[in-house]
């Protein structure tokens, strides 16, 4: 009997030490046939399966461009430049700064289509400018705002809070106005000679802000704009500030900082929004 018992716990423990030695011995791999390193031989996951990038969705936006030609009549803009005006003054322009933003366009169905987050800081050091991504499709007019909107004007958010870069951040000149915590839409400066007789000795300086001085701009193009899915298109866009000069007088009205001279500021705002136009 006891030889009997000994037996079986003999053969029942080879059983389980078999049993665990084909268990240990089971080839491990990628198990699933959808995987690109499939093992078929494989009887264990070893959980590194690995797949193939899903195909990326069809590009269906485009890029808007601006290429900004900045003039005083018909010349281009030059800050070295000594122009003079009907009235025999001369002004010569040393700071050209302003915002754009807010940009919208309106397509052939005449949808309005708005591109987020558009602030363009602009200089005539600087020709073009990337408004951002817009839907691919036709479109016949743009509008956008000469200033930045009230929110972001004064929502509370200072320039030391945006990154190095972005057009709302610092910049030098200051296009914000700490005590007012507002940004400066429009910064223009230069010397005027106010009696067409000397060189340029007059100072002039124009800082434009404040909400109730944002200006909208529409341009209606001459043909339509056609934005193609994932390539460039480039808006040409016309600033002449001869019209803006010539309508001051730079005996007496020399200096805004907006608030100190209220009624210059709004004059110029005015003005600055009609120095818009569509070229190529």
């Amino acid at each position: 009997m006891k030889t009997l018992f000994k037996t079986t716990f003999i053969i029942l423990m080879s059983l389980i030490a078999l049993v665990q030695f084909s268990a240990c011995t089971e080839k491990t791999g990628c198990t699933d046939p959808l995987a690109l390193n499939y093992d078929p031989d494989a009887k264990k996951s070893s959980g590194d399966c690995r797949y193939a990038d899903p195909t990326p969705a069809p590009e269906t936006t485009g890029t808007l461009k601006l290429h900004l030609h900045q003039h005083f009549g018909a010349p281009e803009l030059d800050t070295l430049a000594v122009y003079t005006m009907p009235n025999g003054q001369r002004v010569k322009l040393n700071q050209v700064r302003y915002y754009l933003s807010n940009f919208k366009l309106k397509n052939a169905q005449n949808e309005e289509v708005s591109i987020e987050d558009s602030y363009l800081l602009v200089n005539p050091a600087n020709m073009d400018y990337t408004a951002g991504k817009i839907p691919a499709g036709t479109y016949k007019s743009i509008t956008f705002y000469l200033g930045v909107d009230s929110a972001t004007n004064s929502g509370g958010m200072m320039p030391t809070d945006r990154p190095a870069g972005h057009p709302l951040a610092i910049q030098n000149p200051s296009m914000f106005w700490t005590w007012a915590s507002g940004y400066i839409f429009m910064r223009l400066e230069g010397l005027a000679d106010t009696i067409g007789t000397v060189a340029p000795d007059h100072a002039l300086v124009y800082h434009i802000g404040t909400n109730a001085l944002r200006r909208s701009v529409t341009i209606t193009f001459a043909n339509d704009l056609v934005v193609t899915a994932g390539q460039n298109s480039t808006l040409h866009v016309k600033t002449d500030f001869k019209p803006l000069f010539e309508a001051l007088d730079f005996k007496t009205e020399s200096l805004t900082m907006t608030m100190g001279n209220m009624p210059l500021a709004l004059k110029i705002a005015n003005l600055a929004g009609n120095i818009f136009s569509e070229t190529h």
